[in-house]
């Protein structure tokens, strides 16, 4: 099930993910619960945004002036991809300031 991740949630990284990359993969590991997460090309763009300063709606405007992406289909892909990432624990809401 995904989660519905709004237009003004903003993201970031926990403390306790491990990433590598080698030969054009990028690899994700969280160090709490050993799962794992292999990122292509376009998951690997969306965990680069992902900062603890930027929502939803901009990442999702960013990556479509990027790759040239329908909206629609840009922000099917990247509010699914960042509700995996939140359910995997390797993502949390940032605090508000």
């Amino acid at each position: 099930m995904t989660e519905n991740l709004a237009p003004a949630t903003v993201l970031q990284k926990t403390d306790d993910v491990l990433m590598t990359e080698s030969e054009g993969v990028t690899v994700l590991m969280s160090m709490t619960t050993g799962n794992f997460i292999e990122l292509n090309g376009s998951g690997a763009a969306i965990w680069e945004a992902i900062d603890g300063s930027q929502n939803q709606a901009a990442i999702i405007e960013h990556l479509q002036r990027t790759y040239q992406i329908g909206a629609d289909q840009c922000a099917a892909d990247v509010t699914e991809f960042s509700a995996q990432l939140l359910a995997e624990g390797l993502v949390q809401e940032a605090a508000s300031a």
